[in-house]
């Protein structure tokens, strides 16, 4: 995927560098250029172009404030934010805006053409200094980026999130559970029996927290996931808890049961919908996940629901 291009940065010689390097890559085309950000809004509405470069420290109106305005006036524009600012706080309030990718000018060498492709075709692309797949795509340190395990009641579940968060939290990365009251603590409980010191974890900020009725409050609307409230969501969900991170390429170990409890409701097309939408996420972020669900022995759930619920898992966990 390629197009054309709205460039918007108040520096010049970055902008001489950008038009010079796409010169040997003819499927991109610059059509506009902007030095600041009133002039940015008002270019891409008049030239409507496939992608926009936008920077953040614009005279004017800054690159965040433009990305609001610009897609309040044209919810289908794609923006990629290219920019110095690695601080997590400025990237989450970036990308909550609705942009499609954030990725960092010392990093554009090898990121910057990928993240092009990606954000103009529609996906997302994350810096990977700042949480994000990136290009480089690290080891992980699991072996399922988004797992599912099913399960006859909550106890056997949460032994099972026991060594996915041991590792999370031996491996200095980020912890995030995501379950009812009873759940949380029961796993909190294993983990320290265990040695896990989870209060350090908690004071450095790797070790989060949610209710999953109260995740589940902040995008479903009348039934259904909403996805612009989905992202925004998640994206602060797992960069909350990268900023947590001390060590080089950040993941997130995220564990917890939102889907299960819209399955437990009785719908089934919601919770696969919300699996689908996380599973991009994890294509986004280094965020691995473990999904589970309890089912008993007398609850009666389609087997197709559970085929397709564990279609959209890179891992599924038998039972």
């Amino acid at each position: 995927m390629a197009g054309r291009i709205l460039l918007v940065d108040d520096y010049k010689p970055w902008r001489e560098r950008i038009g010079s390097e796409l010169q040997s890559h003819r499927e991109w085309q610059i059509v506009g250029e902007a030095a600041d950000g009133l002039t940015a809004v008002q270019q891409a509405g008049a030239l409507t172009p496939d992608l926009i470069l936008l920077d953040i420290s614009l005279p004017m109106l800054n690159g965040i404030e433009v990305a609001r305005r610009i897609l309040s006036a044209n919810p289908d524009s794609r923006i990629l934010f290219v920019t110095e600012h690695s601080d997590y706080d400025i990237a989450e309030a970036a990308l909550t805006t609705g942009a499609l990718g954030y990725i960092l000018k010392s990093d554009a060498s090898r990121e910057l053409l990928p993240a092009m492709e990606a954000t103009a075709s529609g996906r997302r692309f994350v810096a990977v200094r700042l949480g994000g797949r990136g290009v480089e795509r690290p080891q992980r340190p699991h072996d399922a980026r988004h797992g599912v395990t099913f399960h006859s009641n909550d106890s056997s579940m949460v032994d099972d999130f026991v060594p996915f968060g041991a590792a999370a939290l031996g491996g200095e990365h980020s912890f995030v559970v995501v379950l009812d009251a009873s759940g949380r603590d029961e796993l909190k409980q294993k983990l320290q029996a265990r040695n896990i010191d989870v209060d350090r974890a908690i004071r450095q900020g790797r070790y989060l927290e949610f209710d999953s009725a109260a995740v589940l409050a902040t995008f479903m609307v009348d039934g259904w996931p909403d996805e612009r409230r989905f992202w925004n969501a998640g994206i602060s969900m797992v960069m909350r808890a990268a900023r947590g991170v001390k060590i080089e390429h950040p993941f997130v170990f995220v564990c917890g049961a939102c889907a299960p409890v819209l399955l437990k409701q009785g719908r089934s097309a919601a919770a696969l919908r919300v699996e689908q939408l996380w599973d991009e996420l994890t294509s986004t972020f280094n965020c691995d996940t473990l999904c589970g669900y309890t089912i008993a022995a007398d609850e009666q759930v389609d087997d197709e629901v559970i085929k397709k619920i564990s279609a959209t898992h890179s891992v599924v966990h038998p039972r």
